[in-house]
């Protein structure tokens, strides 16, 4: 991952702009953005508001389209000022499959290879209607793929009358993929303030994401540090598809593997042995007690 937020050269301190990487308990992982229309404390109250609404109903769904749903419905009855606009998705780690749903942002951009294109749009922005409706389109990401996700303040930096606009930023894009991912975001700023003469009309945020593949051995997806280089007991908590979901120590870590790298013939409620190993890929050993 590697993640920016600026705000706006000649607006408050305090904006609008806010993502959130999110950590389902199925092992997905919840890739959030959102920008809230205005500047200053308001702006950045409602901002807060969304985050963690969006966040809250994430935990109970697996389509972004009903977490917006709700997030919209919280907005509205809260009678926030503006509205907001936001882009969810909900990425398997294990398989590279997607689904995602947009209220009204600006389409993340996908790099596969040497080329990139656009997620497909949609939804009208948070807090606009009581009644709105959202997609959930799939998506799956090739290995040593990056998805984009940024805020408007990117595309309408703006040279004179002249905005910067979606072709440079997949232009950038392309010639910025080979660097580290965790400063992508830095590097795609410093293309826009070189274009905008350093000033910036509105707040910045940039989310990017590498997917490197599947791993070998099993996907530790929810461990803390604390419990790495270790052997602890589990407790298989449930299935879900190909999937098992772990229970760890005292039940503040959860791990979720796949389900053929169980013993043959573990069931739900049968403690376990997990032996976490660090290094450059997570590899499990899995015992019986």
């Amino acid at each position: 991952f590697g993640h920016l937020y600026r705000s706006a050269s000649e607006q408050s301190r305090v904006g609008g702009d806010f993502y959130d990487v999110i950590q389902m308990r199925n092992g997905w992982i919840g890739i959030l953005i959102g920008d809230v229309s205005g500047h200053g404390v308001e702006a950045a109250r409602v901002a807060t508001l969304a985050r963690d609404t969006i966040q809250a109903f994430a935990h109970q769904s697996k389509h972004p389209r009903l977490v917006l749903a709700e997030t919209n419905r919280v907005l509205v009855d809260r009678r926030i000022k503006g509205f907001v606009t936001a882009f969810l998705c909900f990425l398997d780690p294990l398989t590279g499959g997607m689904v995602y749903s947009s209220a009204g942002h600006p389409p993340p951009l996908l790099v596969e290879g040497g080329s990139v294109r656009q997620l497909e749009p949609g939804g009208s922005p948070l807090g606009s209607f009581a009644v709105s409706r959202y997609t959930d389109r799939d998506a799956v990401i090739a290995k040593d793929s990056i998805l984009l996700l940024y805020t408007d303040g990117v595309t309408e930096a703006r040279r004179g009358n002249e905005l910067y606009g979606e072709s440079r930023l997949e232009a950038a894009l392309l010639e910025e993929r080979e660097g580290e991912i965790s400063d992508l975001p830095a590097r795609l700023l410093a293309r826009v303030t070189d274009f905008s003469g350093g000033l910036l009309q509105d707040d910045v945020a940039m989310l990017a994401v590498c997917y490197t593949g599947e791993r070998k051995g099993s996907v530790a997806q929810d461990v803390s540090l604390g419990v790495r280089g270790v052997v602890v007991k589990a407790v298989v908590d449930r299935f879900e598809d190909d999937k098992a979901v772990l229970v760890l120590g005292g039940g503040e870590d959860i791990l979720i593997i796949r389900r053929s790298e169980l013993p043959p013939g573990v069931c739900e409620g049968q403690c376990l042995q997990v032996e976490i190993r660090d290094g450059a890929l997570m590899e499990l050993e899995i015992h019986e007690e």
